[in-house]
């Protein structure tokens, strides 16, 4: 993934565990990582912040290019910049969950 990432031109990449489960995206951002979170979600995520769509698509077209599982992915919005990074996670897996069960989510 990461070197997906790269190809594209996408080299401000901050890797994180489910121990920073409990930073805020906004801080996740500026840098400031909280890592105290003993009750994170395990899961792959790639959240784009103020990344080009276009670069984004692409990425997800090399993932199925290189037969890669996609991991769940976000963009940063005025909504969930605000959300800890369990709960964005938490609302991708809903949705995701949701999409493969043919049914509707409401946030």
């Amino acid at each position: 993934i990461k070197n997906i990432l790269k190809l594209l031109g996408i080299k401000d990449v901050c890797t994180l565990n489910k121990d920073n489960a409990n930073s805020k995206i906004e801080d996740i951002i500026k840098g400031n990582i909280d890592d105290t979170c003993v009750q994170g979600i395990n899961q792959r995520a790639v959240i784009f912040n103020n990344i080009a769509h276009t670069k984004i698509s692409g990425f997800s077209d090399n993932l199925r290019k290189f037969k890669i599982n996609r991991p769940l992915m976000a963009v940063v919005t005025e909504d969930n910049i605000s959300w800890s990074l369990n709960t964005l996670i938490n609302n991708l897996i809903n949705e995701r969950n949701a999409i493969n069960s043919g049914n509707t989510l409401n946030h």
